[in-house]
């Protein structure tokens, strides 16, 4: 697979180079932030590009690559020439803290997905827009970075860790949120 070639095709069924105001990935996923959805082509031309799948809500769109998105997205960012103020939850430079919270972060979609963060207790509360974003409750309880367990109501992800003000404020940190207590 050339990924130059499939990242400028992405990019053109984006709605082009003006349309595109975020891009992240999972290991499998493309998840962009557009500026206009009217500009996106339909999901048929995606799959026609070699996507698996695509999703929408509003502006956000996910697209499942397969395991080669990392570097379809590294391509995308070039030709985008996104520098560092564009590549959306950057690792480099942030406290182990705010690693775990950027890790977390990638498990909800792209940050847009977040529409609140909160925290009771003994678990943090995301309050997503759309809950099918969210990554597998057995791929966060796996990531190693101290969930003990994932439960959702509806629209709300409830995180129970050791932690949870702490963990709440590096999440609302990253998201530059102010952080709220129920």
């Amino acid at each position: 697979m050339d990924y130059r070639i499939t990242a400028q095709r992405y990019i053109d069924d984006l709605g082009g180079s003006d349309n595109i105001s975020a891009l992240v990935n999972c290991a499998t996923r493309i998840r962009a932030v557009v500026n206009n959805a009217a500009k996106v082509l339909p999901p048929v031309t995606f799959k026609a590009e070699g996507a698996i799948d695509v999703s929408r809500h509003g502006k956000m769109l996910q697209i499942v690559i397969g395991l080669d998105a990392p570097q379809i997205l590294e391509e995308m960012r070039i030709l985008l020439k996104f520098g560092r103020e564009h590549a959306a939850l950057d690792e480099y430079g942030l406290t182990q803290a705010a690693e775990r919270a950027r890790i977390i972060i990638e498990c909800f979609g792209l940050p847009e997905n977040i529409l609140q963060v909160t925290m009771a207790y003994d678990a943090v509360i995301v309050h997503v827009i759309d809950p099918a974003w969210v990554d597998p409750y057995d791929v966060m309880l796996q990531l190693d970075v101290g969930i003990d367990a994932v439960a959702l109501r509806g629209h709300l992800v409830y995180l129970y860790v050791q932690d949870a003000k702490a963990l709440a404020r590096e999440l609302n940190g990253l998201l530059k949120r102010p952080t709220k207590s129920q």
